[in-house]
């Protein structure tokens, strides 16, 4: 999604901006942007200040994120050694093409770490109730859209492993309004526009909504699920985006559901 942006800027195409695109996939500044973090720290990667006191557990991140990868929870100060250690020797090989890009594309001054080997070390989230993805659209005169709210299910024995994503939600209409409210702050906080967006979003016991990530592109996984529970593709309406045509909010975008999908 950052190099579509960089695309459109060169050539002059409908697009989002890089600015909201780096905001989405550099982690630090992601949580940054957000208006109720979890809580979290950045640190260059041959900095030694990640050595300050921390409550265990955390979890460790590069800060451009590629599913799970060099990823872990640690829970002592033996265990952070170690991960860092790990991040040292392993973390520049897969950042390099991010740091190059943000270089290149990034004001330095803004956003001195953007092109710096660096980690994250976050709150370890473990009192979720709920986990869901609200998926969206920006219009190129930043109007924000709700495209569906699914629901992320967790399988619920030691490792939580994500066992399978459904539509439509079945979060109250007023829980799933306040999802997608966070969404939409969000995502107006990252200045999307020209594209779709997807917020992952935590309920937890306490009741806080808290988002886990932002990405800015369709959820292209959830297609096959969107066409049999709603009749309609994402591809459709971003195309018309990319060609800055706009989007018919009653034929081009979900209505009531048809049944359900997982």
């Amino acid at each position: 999604n950052f190099v579509a942006a960089a695309v459109s800027k060169e050539v002059g195409l409908a697009g989002p901006s890089i600015h909201s695109m780096f905001l989405a996939n550099h982690k630090l500044y992601s949580r940054m942007a957000e208006r109720n973090p979890i809580r979290f720290s950045g640190f260059r990667l041959n900095s030694d200040l990640w050595r300050q006191s921390l409550t265990f557990p955390v979890h460790i991140k590069p800060m451009s994120l590629f599913f799970s990868l060099l990823q872990r929870t640690v829970y002592s100060e033996e265990e952070l050694e170690i991960a860092v250690q790990e991040l040292r020797s392993s973390l520049p090989k897969w950042e390099r093409p991010f740091c190059e890009l943000f270089r290149h594309y990034v004001n330095e001054e803004q956003y001195p770490l953007a092109n710096e080997y660096s980690f994250l070390v976050e709150e370890f989230v473990d009192d979720v109730v709920s986990q869901h993805a609200v998926e969206g659209w920006t219009d190129a005169n930043r109007n924000h859209y709700i495209w569906a709210v699914s629901d992320n299910n967790y399988w619920p024995g030691i490792g939580s492993s994500l066992d399978s994503n459904t539509v439509p939600t079945c979060l109250s209409p007023e829980m799933a309004d306040k999802v997608s409210k966070v969404a939409l702050d969000t995502v107006e906080r990252f200045d999307m526009s020209n594209g779709f967006w997807n917020v992952e979003i935590w309920i937890r016991s306490n009741g806080r909504v808290q988002v886990t990530e932002v990405n800015g592109r369709i959820c292209a996984s959830m297609t096959p699920l969107y066409r049999s529970v709603y009749g309609k593709s994402q591809y459709l309406p971003v195309l018309k985006l990319s060609c800055g045509q706009p989007v018919d909010l009653i034929t081009d975008t979900p209505q009531e559901p048809i049944g359900v999908g997982g």
